[in-house]
């Protein structure tokens, strides 16, 4: 027998099926029920939805939804330059599309400077983007946005809202 004693021991029928059941548990417990079917053409006709402003309005700008989001990937890159030498340096950093900064380009212009249109846009990239796309969202179904979220925003109730459903709130 080994150094290891009983770390190895055989996996028995027992062991297969409580880890299924474990598993297949892991898996309700952190699937969101979205439907994708036209999420494209809806997103289309509630582009000028007043929902908008209402999530808008709630939401912090915080980032804390897309910093635990196993599918977001914005960075920033800063250029660190020290005047009157040749040193200076270039970092990335994570990034947001909910942040202020985010859609800032040279000159001051802001394509995105109200939170609405800031949420708004992480919900079509996302959502209606990578759906038209690539025929599925970018959202894995963890909830980690949401539990993440200190106002609770829920990205469920806001697509089933969008879609009409009576009792969504967004």
């Amino acid at each position: 027998m080994l150094a290891t004693g009983p770390l190895f021991e055989p996996v028995t029928q027992e062991d297969l099926a409580e880890y299924k059941r474990r598993s297949g548990a892991k898996r309700r417990a952190f699937q969101l029920d979205v439907e994708i079917r036209d999420l494209p053409e809806i997103f289309e006709m509630e582009y000028s939805s007043s929902m908008w402003k209402q999530v808008g309005d709630r939401c912090l700008s915080c980032g804390s939804c897309s910093m635990v989001c196993p599918t977001c990937y914005c960075y920033d890159v800063a250029d660190d330059v020290e005047l009157g030498s040749q040193n200076g340096g270039r970092s990335r950093s994570w990034d947001s599309c909910l942040f202020s900064t985010h859609a800032l380009v040279a000159g001051g212009e802001n394509f995105r400077e109200g939170r609405a249109s800031r949420v708004k846009f992480r919900y079509y990239h996302k959502q209606r983007g990578f759906v038209a796309e690539y025929g599925r969202p970018s959202c894995v179904g963890c909830g980690r946005c949401i539990s993440a979220c200190p106002v609770k925003i829920d990205i469920s109730e806001v697509i089933s809202q969008l879609r009409g459903i009576e009792n969504a709130t967004a």
